[in-house]
């Protein structure tokens, strides 16, 4: 069904598969490298939604020692 998807939008664009192949993962790329830095800030994918920790989970894992508290 993906590869579907990504012929389509090739033909429709006039590009060739695996440069929207690229296109496509480069948002979810980008998405897991800011969560990786740890930053824990919000993350907005256009016509997606926006991803981002939730407060409660947050704290649960700042008071269990899994990640540093990063507001100090």
């Amino acid at each position: 069904m993906r590869k579907d998807i990504i012929d389509k939008l090739a033909q429709e664009f006039n590009l060739q598969p695996h440069i929207v192949e690229k296109i496509v993962k480069s948002q979810f790329k980008y998405v897991s490298k800011i969560m990786r830095e740890k930053k824990l800030e919000a993350v907005r994918l256009h016509y997606l939604g926006v991803f981002a920790i939730k407060p409660s989970r947050l704290k649960y894992l700042i008071d269990n020692k899994c990640i540093e508290d990063t507001s100090l």
